[in-house]
């Protein structure tokens, strides 16, 4: 009899272990992956021959980045974003890699400013430096990153809002 109740004893404790273990396990994955962010930054780097930056109606909210070759062939960003020719782009809001790559390099902010401006109607066109051809890859919440661009700008969103990740691209300044 009291074998059997110690062999119960030790079944619950086991069960009981297994069950701590499954909690911490699925708790540290929802802590610690980037899969239930708005926001996550990889460390694909891709590289554009001839990368342009538009901010297709300045009253609105969002900056493309592109290639120059696709924006001459095509001139409807939302049509080229549906394409994926066309990415969200950003320098500031989600780039602390990027921030601390250009201090560890010694990048000055007019080393990787545009070199060309150009406003047509709403749109702004912008050619970046020719040192600035590759781009960390991230993703973000179209949500999120219109909400964010918004109200830093009080600017109503480009592209409609949705739960989709779509890529954002952020300059990288590796050698």
């Amino acid at each position: 009899m009291k074998t059997l109740k110690k062999e119960r004893l030790d079944i619950h404790l086991h069960l009981q272990n297994n069950l701590f273990i499954l909690l911490f396990l699925l708790f540290s994955n929802f802590l610690f992956s980037q899969k239930f962010d708005e926001y996550y930054l990889t460390t694909k780097i891709v590289t554009f021959k001839d990368p342009i930056l538009v901010v297709p109606d300045y009253d609105k909210v969002g900056i493309f980045i592109m290639e120059s070759e696709d924006f001459e062939k095509e001139k409807n960003i939302k049509k080229l974003f549906n394409q994926k020719k066309a990415f969200l782009f950003d320098t500031n809001g989600f780039s602390y890699e990027s921030v601390l790559e250009r201090e560890k390099m010694g990048y000055k902010e007019d080393e990787y400013d545009y070199s060309y401006r150009k406003e047509e109607k709403k749109a702004i066109i912008l050619k970046l430096d020719k040192k600035v051809k590759s781009f960390y890859v991230g993703f973000i919440r179209l949500r999120y990153y219109n909400r964010i661009d918004a109200s830093a700008h009080a600017r109503y969103p480009y592209i409609k809002n949705t739960d989709n990740f779509e890529p954002v691209l952020i300059p990288s300044f590796t050698d």
